[in-house]
């Protein structure tokens, strides 16, 4: 006899049948048919509940599956009008930033909010009503395109305000780039000259200048606005304007005391106290090998002989704060071969990546290295060394340097 499967066997065990060595009674067979009747039963109903919860579970899964492509869909229209609202707020934009302040383009932002609100009505307004719930969802949306939109247009507003003041600064940059000399070199029999300026922004405070006399003797002025920006560009160009003058009125025989006199009293004009200059002003005189100084405040000029430098000592207070100061000047006895070293001091103060200033002790040493090479090489040479001890780093205030050489 084949081997009986493990639940008949485990039914005929309980009703005393298991031995099959004999037929059952009438009654013990009743019991048996009973007991498989209702096992057929109880399988029967396991099958009912079973196919019951498949069928309900297939329906719920529908609903779902139609509730998120409806979610879908309408998450896509709103995105579409997101998108299409952007595009109409991306038409105020304009190759003139200036027209973003314009009624123009307030209006077609306001357009674009407009449109949203009804593109965002219609795609909620169709089919099945939506919950209190959703329906806030619907404002959070809706709130965050219109702050979307306000802050777009105050970009806009900002972008044109920007623009303004970039052309101002174009201008006033151009401005002061004509003040400087075209040249940056200088050469007269038995005085040479050569310079540097770098703004440490697009408009500067630094200037510097070179007129040669009419009687042969060399007018060097070295200027230095508190701050840099617009407002000390303009500054700039009134001292420059006010030492061109006096050059003019004494017919090219002007002297370091009228040069800063006027410079000082254009400057406190212009500036009100409220911006100030230091300023040093040089008379030289080749054939005579003498340098007459005065000095506003500015940091003391070198004077390099037979490779030592020492200070050329002049005192006066800064351009501006004293409409009637009258400056003092010094005369210095020059020699064949003198270098003369002038700077603001955003060259001694240009830091490094450290923080640590270039300093006075780094440029006389490299004054000393090079006091044998001509004006424009001891130059090169100087800046040179501010850049390689600068590095990277960005400087914080104008640097200008300029070197002469006695014949």
């Amino acid at each position: 006899m084949k081997e009986l499967d493990k639940l008949l066997v485990r039914q005929l065990k309980r009703l005393g049948l298991d031995a099959l060595d004999r037929a059952p009674s009438l009654e013990e067979w009743t019991q048996f048919v009973e007991r498989i009747s209702d096992q057929y039963r109880a399988t029967s109903d396991d099958r009912a509940l079973l196919t019951r919860s498949l069928d309900l579970s297939t329906e719920e899964m529908n609903q779902l599956r139609h509730r998120v492509e409806s979610e879908r869909d309408r998450l896509q229209s709103i995105l579409a009008a997101i998108a299409e609202a952007i595009s109409v707020m991306g038409q105020a934009e304009s190759n003139q930033p200036e027209r973003a302040a314009s009624g123009e383009a307030s209006g077609i932002i306001t357009s674009a909010k407009n449109l949203f609100a009804e593109r965002l009505k219609n795609i909620f307004s169709e089919g099945t009503a939506y919950s209190p719930e959703e329906s806030s969802r619907v404002r959070v949306i809706e709130t965050g395109f219109f702050r979307l939109a306000d802050q777009v247009e105050s970009m806009m507003r900002e972008m044109s305000t920007a623009a303004t003041l970039r052309k101002e600064v174009e201008v006033a940059r151009a401005v002061q780039q004509m003040l400087l000399p075209t040249e940056d070199t200088f050469v007269r029999p038995g005085f040479s000259l050569a310079a540097w300026c770098q703004p440490a922004q697009e408009c500067g405070g630094d200037w510097w200048a070179v007129r040669e006399q009419a009687d042969g003797k060399l007018l060097v002025v070295v200027g230095d606005v508190t701050g840099h920006g617009i407002a000390s560009a303009i500054l700039t160009g009134t001292a420059r304007a006010a030492c061109d003058l006096a050059h003019l009125m004494t017919r090219a025989k002007v002297s370091p005391q009228i040069v800063l006199h006027l410079m000082n009293h254009a400057v406190h004009q212009a500036g009100g106290q409220k911006v100030l200059m230091t300023a040093v002003a040089a008379l030289i005189d080749p054939v005579a090998k003498t340098l007459t100084l005065a000095n506003a405040g500015h940091v003391f000029p070198m004077l390099m002989r037979d490779g030592a430098p020492r200070p050329m000592v002049a005192h006066g207070p800064p351009l501006g704060s004293n409409a009637s100061h009258e400056f003092a000047v010094e005369t210095i006895k020059l020699e064949p071969g003198d270098a003369l070293v002038w700077f603001t001091d955003g060259l001694t103060e240009r830091a490094n990546e450290t923080g640590e200033q270039f300093s006075e002790k780094r440029l006389r040493a490299s004054c000393m290295r090079g006091s044998h090479l001509a004006a424009n090489e001891l130059r090169d040479d100087i800046v040179r060394s501010v850049h390689t001890f600068a590095g990277n780093t960005q400087a914080d205030d104008d640097v200008t340097l300029v070197v002469a050489r006695i014949g």
